[in-house]
């Protein structure tokens, strides 16, 4: 059986696994996943001067990389627990439908790794050159990039719609995706993807490598840099908030990629591939968060709504 496979008569569900069970989990993170970004994302932008940093453009565009990821987790356990996809009424429709969602949660993925890379340059630009950053990553500069990320990664996900690769319903594992059998175009699309997700982490493993290979320099010539950066944490200086959410990634992805490379070979249990999949959605949750705890902005609007709860609760 291939690691994705397709019920090409229908769209039910056929994996041998609690449903409503398996549709609760990815409910539970939707919802949780919802409040945590939207919260976040609504925090950022009425701190409107924090947009004058090329993080703050870099970490909004996370926040609606997750939302998008979200939409597709809610719409995904709703059909889980119906155990069939029913976005559609014919099976042309529930077919664009599908194949659009699986397009959905394809481009969010990409999105967010090419946007991980470009926080990883981002840093280390500030922490290797600091000048060189200060003149050159204006906001409009990484406004660019980011709107690139998304053109980019929107472009390289449609190749299904015309042939290379297939999106459609894995009835097994009861979800919208990418269906990786063994059809020629299918592998193509798996090594076109593999090359550029390699790439991604190359950039990522580069630029950190190169980032903590001028720890001692950074820390010499702090004083230098702004002392409001998000990149920049009390506690652990250099770790902060990408260190975090790069752990948190490698954390949250490790399962799925580990299941895709043993599914190659042998047969995986559909209760591994769903805490993979609860364990990957997590990062969803995980990513504001980190966001929450590690950008100033967002940590005085939660103190300052945390003293006016507990100045309200004292009165009364």
């Amino acid at each position: 059986m291939s690691l994705f496979g397709n019920d090409s008569d229908g769209f039910g569900f056929t994996g041998n696994v609690n449903a409503p069970t398996y549709a609760a989990a990815l409910a539970i993170e939707a919802v949780a996943g919802l409040v945590a970004n939207f919260t976040v994302l609504a925090i950022t932008l009425y701190q409107r001067n924090s947009f004058k940093q090329s993080s703050t453009i870099f970490f909004t565009s996370l926040l609606l990389a997750n939302l998008i990821m979200v939409i597709y987790i809610l719409i995904t356990s709703i059909t889980i627990g119906t155990e069939e996809w029913i976005v559609g009424s014919t099976h042309e429709e529930k077919t664009a439908t599908c194949a659009f969602f699986a397009y959905m949660s394809w481009n969010s993925y990409m999105t967010m790794s090419m946007t991980i890379a470009a926080i990883s340059f981002d840093r280390f630009l500030f922490i290797v050159k600091p000048h060189l950053h200060k003149s050159f990553m204006k906001p409009q500069v990484a406004l660019f990039v980011t709107i690139g990320i998304w053109l980019l990664s929107g472009v390289i996900n449609t190749t299904p719609f015309y042939g290379l690769g297939e999106y459609g319903y894995a009835s097994y594992f009861g979800l919208c995706s990418s269906l990786l059998d063994r059809k020629g175009s299918n592998i193509a699309y798996l090594f076109i993807h593999a090359v550029i997700f390699m790439s991604i982490y190359a950039s990522i493993f580069i630029t950190s490598l190169w980032t903590f290979c001028f720890t001692r320099r950074f820390m010499q010539s702090q004083s230098e840099i702004a002392r409001n950066s998000v990149y920049v944490s009390k506690r652990k200086r250099l770790f902060g908030i990408f260190g975090t959410m790069l752990l948190a990634y490698a954390i949250a992805l490790s399962p799925t990629y580990i299941n895709s490379i043993v599914g190659v070979f042998y047969d995986i249990p559909l209760e591994v591939f769903v805490i993979s999949c609860i364990v990957y959605n997590s990062i969803t949750i995980i990513n504001p968060i980190i966001q929450s705890y590690f950008r100033p902005e967002i940590k005085i609007v939660y103190k300052t709504i945390y003293t006016i709860i507990k100045t309200k609760i004292r009165r009364q």
